[in-house]
């Protein structure tokens, strides 16, 4: 489920995501922001504690639910304590994906006359300050999962390599969050190419056990089919 209002999501579909076999285990609930004045600012029904409360709730009554969200850096008027805040939040490792963007000058849209606007260059650094707090987020939750298994859905060959496989959990969304890339196979397949695999697996269910990690994506080895 994709781009869901904060304010529309409450217990009852957290719960039917979390019960539900044919909807994925994941939500993308864009929040823009934590600091209650920049949240304001954007006119944005949910302040820092109606945000917070949401979370809790939502990991409270389903911690597997995987979450995403987007935020915005350098809407007018943010300061340097709202950036902390941001980074923080985000350091607190509520979200499996986090999306940041800058703030952009658009002329129908209200802010583009508010006040303190803010420099593009200032902007970019505010993004890679925030991102950086996720990356450090990922990496620990990447190096909890090295050794497990978990059921991936192979897409086809990495867009680099044919060498590579390209597969996706649950938790992946397609053209948005990272992937799960399958280098390597077990070895009751045999001596056998990336595109005799592909032939049979490409749009099936299959089960991997990731080894390490590449920036935002995970790679994997092909288990046995059962």
């Amino acid at each position: 489920m994709l781009y869901a209002y904060p304010i529309g999501v409450n217990e009852e579909l957290v719960n039917l995501i979390r019960d539900e076999p044919a909807i994925c285990s994941y939500l993308d609930l864009p929040l823009q922001h934590i600091s209650h004045s920049v949240l304001k600012r954007m006119q944005r029904p949910l302040g820092e504690k109606g945000t917070r409360a949401l979370i809790e709730s939502m990991r409270h009554a389903a911690p597997e639910v995987h979450l995403r969200t987007t935020f915005i850096v350098g809407f007018p008027g943010e300061t340097e304590e709202d950036v902390r805040a941001l980074e923080k939040f985000v350091a607190e490792g509520h979200f499996t994906h986090v999306g940041v963007f800058t703030y952009s000058q658009e002329e129908e849209a209200q802010s583009f006359s508010m006040s303190d606007q803010i420099e593009l260059e200032e902007r970019e650094a505010r993004r890679a300050r925030v991102m950086a707090a996720q990356q450090r987020v990922v990496e620990e939750s990447h190096e909890a999962l090295f050794g497990s298994r978990m059921r991936v859905l192979v897409e086809g060959f990495h867009e680099e390599t044919e060498l590579l496989l390209s597969s996706r959990a649950e938790w992946q969304a397609p053209e948005t969050d990272g992937e799960t890339i399958i280098n390597e196979f077990d070895e009751s397949y045999g001596e056998v190419e990336p595109s005799e695999v592909l032939a049979r697996l490409k749009g099936t269910f299959v089960d991997v056990e990731v080894t390490e990690s590449a920036g935002y994506d995970l790679v994997a080895r092909l288990l046995p089919i059962s």
